[in-house]
């Protein structure tokens, strides 16, 4: 072999060596790669997955906002209440051009009817109820409660400022609104019912106890309107009971009174027998001391 084809020889040993070189760090290389692609893949796969629930919940939350905001028409914020709660009215800030009059079925004019909103703890709002409007004027309009009011229901408002109102709520919730009305009708009515018949038992009561006390009273003191029958009914029911009484207790104490007289003149009279039966006794003793002997003469003849 000549000097070239050694020269040649090694550059290919050189050359071989270096491809066998690269092709081991290629082959790392490519392993490497593969681990950051497989990784990437199963990253991407999660974040499909993540992404396609996160769509899923996206559509639920959207369908609850959805159903939510539904039934809710537009609503006025900042609004100064006023007004006579006790009587139910309420004056707004509010008219004209926010809040107008509608029209009915045969063109007549109807006065809104509007949802009112009262602030409440931690910026909250709490729901006062529904009202008609009474008088529409820029600014300052006038509404009345649309509901049946309860004592408590007025003393319940917050007059003020940061009343917020709604032009519709949601069929459920006014329906919600509606049977505790009609709940609290019920049960206010049944109190009524039962005050005014507990008034009218009270009264009945009264009078029975009214006309048991005349005729107990008419018993102990007498009848008078019976004074013409007096003969034909006891003494004791045209006098009454104390009269009779005192009376019968007059008569008794006569009784005893001529008893006790009777007794001390039977006494008496004991003591005279008692005296008279020992005087004769003690005169027949003497007597029979004092009288002689008979004597007995024999006859001759």
């Amino acid at each position: 072999m000549n000097i070239w084809g050694k020269v040649f020889a090694f550059f290919i040993i050189l050359l071989g060596g270096g491809a066998f070189v690269l092709t081991t760090q290629l082959l790392d290389y490519r392993q490497s790669w593969m681990k950051v692609v497989e990784t990437n893949r199963k990253a991407l796969t999660e974040a499909k997955k993540a992404t396609i629930e996160k769509s899923q919940e996206l559509k639920k939350l959207q369908a609850e906002y959805d159903r939510l905001v539904l039934g809710w028409d537009i609503y006025i914020n900042n609004l100064t209440a006023s007004g006579d709660p006790a009587q139910g009215t309420l004056n707004l800030t509010v008219g004209p051009p926010q809040l107008n009059e509608g029209k009915d079925k045969d063109g007549k004019p109807v006065l809104p009817v509007i949802y009112a909103f009262q602030p409440g703890a931690n910026g909250k709002y709490e729901y006062v109820g529904e009202f008609r409007a009474e008088r529409l004027a820029a600014g300052n309009s006038t509404f009345k409660a649309n509901w049946r009011m309860r004592p408590t229901d007025g003393a319940m408002w917050k007059v003020g400022p940061n009343w917020r109102i709604r032009t519709r709520i949601p069929i459920s919730d006014k329906l919600k609104f509606d049977q505790m009305s009609i709940a609290f009708s019920d049960a206010d009515e049944r109190f009524t019912n039962s005050t005014n018949d507990l008034a009218r038992s009270r009264d009945e009561f009264a009078k029975k106890i009214k006309v048991a006390l005349s005729n107990r009273e008419n018993e102990l003191q007498g009848f008078a309107a019976y004074e013409g029958d007096r003969g034909k009914l006891e003494d004791e029911m045209i006098d009454g009971v104390l009269a009779t009484l005192v009376r019968e207790e007059e008569a008794r104490n006569t009784a005893l009174s001529q008893a006790d007289a009777l007794r001390h003149e039977l006494n008496s009279t004991v003591e005279k027998f008692e005296k008279l039966k020992s005087s004769n006794s003690k005169a027949a003793t003497e007597l029979r001391g004092n009288v002689a002997p008979a004597t007995a003469k024999v006859s001759q003849k």
